[in-house]
């Protein structure tokens, strides 16, 4: 993979995200189990020709940094960022790396948006996390407890006094369910299973996909409050004939893939991309 400079940033943010490694045959790390297989068939396919740009690994380096640092001031008799290798079935290895494991909580460290707050844990946390714990429970750790540890990087201190359901402070505590060790052992097989046939085409959910949607707005607005935003013409019709004693405008915004459109590392070699044309 060739990392390009195009907006010429400084040597040293260069060389800082410059390391990318090949994908090892016969090796499924925590973090590659839970993203599509097609995603990580492709990267290793196209290895040699991909690109990536230092701009969009900015905040990958803002995370490296957090988990340094945290590394750094850990409990006393907690283990960090331990780097597990557990043979499973098939001849295939298990590598997962958790940030901390204390007391029989596994903390993961995650510098993400409010908005990531807001919506809950994702379920690729929730996934990560459990196959952590599957790997220490392996090696005969007691787990009893998954938490994500979220710095809010675009954290507004006005939002925060104006609103009581804002996070009051660009830092959160998010408690992740803890799957029994059948549960997670179970989940681990049916996705290594995904990994050794030819890769399908990602799912919608897989894609970040959003549906059409039609704004009913009240007239003037910029936004849907107070109106409704509506999955189809005919609904965002009867809304309307629901509220005749108001003036709406219904403005149409088109769905997307979000991550086949900008945030995922194969997108421009990937057939099932709808964009791929417009990135040539």
């Amino acid at each position: 993979m060739k990392i390009t400079n195009n907006y010429n940033l400084p040597e040293v943010i260069v060389n800082a995200a410059s390391k990318a490694y090949k994908p090892k045959e016969g090796r499924l790390s925590a973090t590659t189990l839970v993203a599509p297989p097609l995603i990580r068939a492709l990267t290793v396919e196209f290895w040699d020709t991909l690109t990536a740009d230092v701009s969009d690994k900015l905040w990958m380096i803002l995370g490296s940094a957090v988990h340094y640092v945290f590394e750094g001031n850990a409990p006393d008799n907690s283990l960090t960022e331990e780097k597990l290798e557990i043979p499973f079935l098939f001849g295939l290895t298990i590598v997962s790396k958790s940030d901390l494991l204390n007391n029989g909580i596994i903390d993961d460290y995650k510098v993400t948006s409010v908005w990531s707050f807001i919506l809950g844990e994702k379920p690729e946390w929730i996934c990560q996390l459990n196959i952590n714990a599957w790997c220490y429970r392996k090696l005969g750790f007691e787990v009893t407890g998954l938490r994500i540890q979220a710095i809010l990087r675009d954290w507004k201190r006005r939002e925060a006094l104006q609103n009581d359901d804002y996070p009051q402070i660009p830092f959160q505590t998010i408690k992740v369910p803890l799957w029994t060790f059948e549960e997670q052992e179970r989940y681990i097989t049916e996705r290594v299973k995904l990994f050794l046939i030819e890769p399908k085409e990602c799912t919608p959910k897989e894609k970040w996909s959003k549906p059409d949607v039609w704004a009913v707005k009240k007239a003037g607005n910029k936004t849907a409050r107070g109106g409704k935003l509506c999955y189809s013409k005919a609904e965002a019709d009867n809304f309307i004939a629901s509220n005749p004693a108001k003036k709406w405008d219904v403005e149409f915004r088109k769905g997307e893939c979000l991550r086949c459109k900008e945030y995922c590392n194969v997108r421009t070699v990937c057939k099932f991309n709808i964009y791929k044309d417009e990135m040539i």
